[in-house]
Protein backbone atom coordinates (compact mmCIF):
# COMPACT_ATOMS: atom_id res chain seq x y z
CA UNK A 1 0.00 0.00 0.00
CA UNK A 2 1.51 3.31 -1.09
CA UNK A 3 0.48 6.81 0.00
CA UNK A 4 1.82 10.16 -1.22
CA UNK A 5 2.09 13.04 1.22
CA UNK A 6 2.52 16.79 1.13
CA UNK A 7 4.44 18.32 4.00
CA UNK A 8 3.49 21.84 5.06
CA UNK A 9 6.56 24.11 5.12
CA UNK A 10 5.16 26.17 8.02
CA UNK A 11 4.04 23.54 10.57
CA UNK A 12 5.62 20.35 9.16
CA UNK A 13 2.25 18.60 9.12
CA UNK A 14 1.79 15.72 6.71
CA UNK A 15 -1.23 16.05 4.43
CA UNK A 16 -2.58 13.83 1.69
CA UNK A 17 -1.46 14.67 -1.81
CA UNK A 18 -5.04 15.53 -2.82
CA UNK A 19 -5.24 18.29 -0.19
CA UNK A 20 -4.76 21.89 -1.29
CA UNK A 21 -4.66 23.47 2.16
CA UNK A 22 -2.95 22.26 5.31
CA UNK A 23 -5.28 20.55 7.80
CA UNK A 24 -3.44 22.14 10.71
CA UNK A 25 -2.67 25.75 9.78
CA UNK A 26 -5.05 26.03 6.78
CA UNK A 27 -2.31 27.53 4.58
CA UNK A 28 -1.86 26.67 0.94
CA UNK A 29 0.29 23.67 0.14
CA UNK A 30 1.31 24.91 -3.33
CA UNK A 31 4.37 26.66 -1.95
CA UNK A 32 5.63 23.51 -0.30
CA UNK A 33 4.81 21.25 -3.26
CA UNK A 34 8.41 21.34 -4.40
CA UNK A 35 9.56 20.28 -0.92
CA UNK A 36 7.07 17.49 -0.45
CA UNK A 37 8.34 14.11 0.54
CA UNK A 38 6.65 10.87 -0.17
CA UNK A 39 6.60 8.17 2.43
CA UNK A 40 5.96 4.59 1.49
CA UNK A 41 4.47 2.16 3.97
CA UNK A 42 5.08 -1.48 3.18
CA UNK A 43 4.43 -4.65 5.13
CA UNK A 44 7.76 -6.31 5.78
CA UNK A 45 8.83 -9.26 7.85
CA UNK A 46 10.49 -8.20 11.09
CA UNK A 47 13.57 -10.27 11.79
CA UNK A 48 15.84 -8.80 14.46
CA UNK A 49 15.40 -5.01 14.28
CA UNK A 50 12.29 -2.87 14.16
CA UNK A 51 12.20 0.79 13.10
CA UNK A 52 10.37 3.03 15.53
CA UNK A 53 9.58 6.73 15.10
CA UNK A 54 10.53 8.49 18.33
CA UNK A 55 9.51 12.06 19.20
CA UNK A 56 11.97 13.73 21.53
CA UNK A 57 11.45 16.98 23.47
CA UNK A 58 14.60 19.07 22.97
CA UNK A 59 15.49 22.45 24.45
CA UNK A 60 15.35 25.03 21.68
CA UNK A 61 17.02 27.94 23.48
CA UNK A 62 14.61 30.61 22.23
CA UNK A 63 12.57 32.70 24.64
CA UNK A 64 9.24 32.43 22.86
CA UNK A 65 9.30 28.67 22.25
CA UNK A 66 11.32 27.14 25.04
CA UNK A 67 10.59 23.60 23.96
CA UNK A 68 9.92 22.23 20.51
CA UNK A 69 8.96 18.80 19.29
CA UNK A 70 11.51 17.47 16.82
CA UNK A 71 10.70 14.05 15.40
CA UNK A 72 13.71 11.85 14.86
CA UNK A 73 13.96 8.46 13.24
CA UNK A 74 15.82 5.99 15.42
CA UNK A 75 16.35 2.29 15.06
CA UNK A 76 15.58 0.41 18.25
CA UNK A 77 16.72 -3.18 18.23
CA UNK A 78 14.33 -5.65 19.76
CA UNK A 79 15.77 -8.96 20.86
CA UNK A 80 13.75 -12.03 20.01
CA UNK A 81 14.34 -15.34 21.69
CA UNK A 82 14.43 -18.32 19.37
CA UNK A 83 11.90 -21.00 20.31
CA UNK A 84 12.24 -24.43 18.78
CA UNK A 85 10.05 -27.46 19.58
CA UNK A 86 11.75 -30.64 20.69
CA UNK A 87 11.14 -34.12 19.38
CA UNK A 88 8.17 -35.80 21.07
CA UNK A 89 8.77 -38.53 23.65
CA UNK A 90 6.46 -41.39 22.80
CA UNK A 91 5.62 -42.52 26.33
CA UNK A 92 2.58 -41.93 28.49
CA UNK A 93 3.73 -40.19 31.71
CA UNK A 94 1.35 -42.18 33.92
CA UNK A 95 3.92 -44.15 35.95
CA UNK A 96 7.19 -43.59 37.78
CA UNK A 97 9.25 -45.27 35.06
CA UNK A 98 7.76 -43.29 32.20
CA UNK A 99 8.17 -40.00 34.11
CA UNK A 100 11.83 -40.90 34.71
CA UNK A 101 12.18 -41.55 30.96
CA UNK A 102 10.75 -38.12 30.18
CA UNK A 103 13.02 -36.31 32.67
CA UNK A 104 16.13 -38.10 31.41
CA UNK A 105 15.24 -37.18 27.82
CA UNK A 106 14.77 -33.53 28.84
CA UNK A 107 18.13 -33.55 30.64
CA UNK A 108 19.90 -34.86 27.53
CA UNK A 109 18.16 -32.40 25.18
CA UNK A 110 19.11 -29.36 27.27
CA UNK A 111 22.66 -30.50 28.10
CA UNK A 112 22.20 -30.78 31.87
CA UNK A 113 25.29 -31.65 33.88
CA UNK A 114 25.51 -35.41 34.28
CA UNK A 115 23.86 -36.23 30.95
CA UNK A 116 26.46 -34.85 28.53
CA UNK A 117 30.21 -34.33 28.33
CA UNK A 118 29.84 -30.60 27.66
CA UNK A 119 27.14 -29.40 30.09
CA UNK A 120 25.52 -26.03 29.47
CA UNK A 121 22.99 -25.95 32.32
CA UNK A 122 22.92 -26.76 36.02
CA UNK A 123 19.14 -26.71 36.43
CA UNK A 124 15.96 -26.32 34.40
CA UNK A 125 12.33 -25.37 35.05
CA UNK A 126 9.86 -28.11 34.11
CA UNK A 127 6.14 -27.31 34.07
CA UNK A 128 3.47 -30.00 34.23
CA UNK A 129 0.13 -30.63 35.88
CA UNK A 130 -2.26 -33.41 36.78
CA UNK A 131 -0.99 -36.93 37.38
CA UNK A 132 2.49 -36.32 35.84
CA UNK A 133 3.08 -33.55 38.39
CA UNK A 134 2.25 -35.82 41.34
CA UNK A 135 4.42 -38.62 39.96
CA UNK A 136 7.29 -36.24 39.21
CA UNK A 137 7.32 -35.02 42.82
CA UNK A 138 7.94 -38.56 44.05
CA UNK A 139 10.48 -39.31 41.31
CA UNK A 140 12.53 -36.21 42.14
CA UNK A 141 12.43 -36.85 45.88
CA UNK A 142 13.07 -40.62 45.85
CA UNK A 143 15.47 -41.26 42.96
CA UNK A 144 19.08 -41.50 44.16
CA UNK A 145 22.22 -41.63 42.03
CA UNK A 146 25.03 -43.77 43.40
CA UNK A 147 28.35 -42.14 42.52
CA UNK A 148 30.29 -45.32 43.27
CA UNK A 149 28.70 -47.44 40.55
CA UNK A 150 26.94 -44.68 38.55
CA UNK A 151 23.50 -46.23 39.05
CA UNK A 152 20.12 -44.59 39.64
CA UNK A 153 17.86 -46.30 42.17
CA UNK A 154 14.24 -45.34 42.87
CA UNK A 155 13.02 -45.60 46.47
CA UNK A 156 14.70 -45.17 49.83
CA UNK A 157 14.40 -48.82 50.83
CA UNK A 158 15.65 -49.95 47.43
CA UNK A 159 18.67 -47.66 47.70
CA UNK A 160 19.53 -49.06 51.15
CA UNK A 161 19.31 -52.55 49.72
CA UNK A 162 21.47 -51.50 46.78
CA UNK A 163 24.20 -50.22 49.11
CA UNK A 164 24.06 -53.37 51.19
CA UNK A 165 24.16 -55.82 48.28
CA UNK A 166 26.56 -54.03 45.90
CA UNK A 167 28.85 -52.06 48.21
CA UNK A 168 28.47 -54.08 51.45
CA UNK A 169 28.01 -50.94 53.51
CA UNK A 170 25.32 -48.61 54.79
CA UNK A 171 23.89 -45.82 52.69
CA UNK A 172 25.62 -43.20 54.83
CA UNK A 173 29.03 -44.47 53.69
CA UNK A 174 28.16 -44.24 49.99
CA UNK A 175 28.46 -40.98 48.10
CA UNK A 176 25.16 -40.29 46.38
CA UNK A 177 23.02 -37.44 45.10
CA UNK A 178 19.53 -36.83 43.84
CA UNK A 179 19.26 -38.03 40.25
CA UNK A 180 16.83 -35.27 39.30
CA UNK A 181 17.97 -32.58 41.70
CA UNK A 182 18.43 -30.27 38.72
CA UNK A 183 14.67 -30.17 38.05
CA UNK A 184 12.82 -27.07 39.23
CA UNK A 185 9.29 -28.44 39.09
CA UNK A 186 6.53 -25.89 38.63
CA UNK A 187 2.78 -26.33 38.71
CA UNK A 188 0.99 -25.84 35.41
CA UNK A 189 -2.14 -23.75 35.06
CA UNK A 190 -4.28 -26.85 34.55
CA UNK A 191 -3.23 -28.27 37.94
CA UNK A 192 -3.94 -24.95 39.65
CA UNK A 193 -7.33 -24.77 37.97
CA UNK A 194 -8.28 -28.28 39.11
CA UNK A 195 -7.26 -27.50 42.69
CA UNK A 196 -9.26 -24.27 42.72
CA UNK A 197 -12.35 -25.97 41.29
CA UNK A 198 -12.07 -28.76 43.88
CA UNK A 199 -11.75 -26.25 46.73
CA UNK A 200 -14.72 -24.27 45.45
CA UNK A 201 -16.86 -27.42 45.25
CA UNK A 202 -15.95 -28.56 48.78
CA UNK A 203 -16.78 -25.14 50.26
CA UNK A 204 -20.07 -24.57 48.42
CA UNK A 205 -21.37 -28.11 48.01
CA UNK A 206 -23.92 -28.15 50.83
CA UNK A 207 -24.88 -24.53 50.21
CA UNK A 208 -25.93 -24.63 46.57
CA UNK A 209 -23.89 -26.98 44.38
CA UNK A 210 -25.57 -30.14 45.69
CA UNK A 211 -28.99 -28.97 44.46
CA UNK A 212 -27.46 -27.93 41.15
CA UNK A 213 -25.89 -31.38 40.73
CA UNK A 214 -29.27 -33.01 41.46
CA UNK A 215 -30.91 -30.96 38.72
CA UNK A 216 -28.07 -31.89 36.36
CA UNK A 217 -28.71 -35.63 36.81
CA UNK A 218 -26.35 -36.58 39.65
CA UNK A 219 -29.10 -38.20 41.75
CA UNK A 220 -27.63 -41.32 43.37
CA UNK A 221 -25.20 -41.24 46.27
CA UNK A 222 -22.35 -42.54 44.10
CA UNK A 223 -22.84 -39.89 41.42
CA UNK A 224 -23.12 -37.21 44.10
CA UNK A 225 -19.72 -38.23 45.51
CA UNK A 226 -18.36 -38.35 41.96
CA UNK A 227 -19.47 -34.78 41.30
CA UNK A 228 -18.18 -33.54 44.65
CA UNK A 229 -14.76 -35.13 44.21
CA UNK A 230 -14.36 -33.61 40.74
CA UNK A 231 -12.79 -36.72 39.20
CA UNK A 232 -13.80 -35.55 35.72
CA UNK A 233 -12.56 -31.99 35.43
CA UNK A 234 -14.65 -31.37 32.30
CA UNK A 235 -17.86 -32.26 34.16
CA UNK A 236 -16.79 -30.14 37.13
CA UNK A 237 -16.06 -27.19 34.86
CA UNK A 238 -19.47 -27.62 33.21
CA UNK A 239 -21.21 -27.53 36.60
CA UNK A 240 -19.20 -24.46 37.58
CA UNK A 241 -20.15 -22.73 34.31
CA UNK A 242 -23.85 -23.39 34.92
CA UNK A 243 -23.50 -22.12 38.48
CA UNK A 244 -21.90 -18.82 37.46
CA UNK A 245 -24.38 -18.33 34.61
CA UNK A 246 -27.42 -18.90 36.86
CA UNK A 247 -25.94 -16.68 39.58
CA UNK A 248 -25.37 -13.82 37.13
CA UNK A 249 -28.86 -14.14 35.64
CA UNK A 250 -30.39 -14.24 39.12
CA UNK A 251 -28.53 -11.07 40.16
CA UNK A 252 -29.57 -9.37 36.91
CA UNK A 253 -33.23 -10.28 37.37
CA UNK A 254 -33.26 -9.08 41.00
CA UNK A 255 -31.67 -5.80 39.96
CA UNK A 256 -34.21 -5.38 37.16
CA UNK A 257 -37.13 -6.03 39.54
CA UNK A 258 -35.86 -3.45 42.00
CA UNK A 259 -35.65 -0.87 39.23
Amino acid sequence: MKKQWKVCSDCDTQNLKSKRNCDNCKKSLKVSSSKQSSSETTTTKVTHAQKVRVTEILFDGTQGEAYSLKPQNNEIETKRESVSPRDPIFVNPNSFETVKTVLISIGKDFCIRGYTENPKREWLSVICDGLPYTLALNVIAKTFHCNSCNTAVFGEDEFKQHCKNNHHTAENDVVYQKEFGWVHLRIGYGHMEMNMVGSFFSLNWEIILKDLALSMGFRSEITQKYALKGSDHHKSWELLTYFTTVLCLNCFCLTYENV
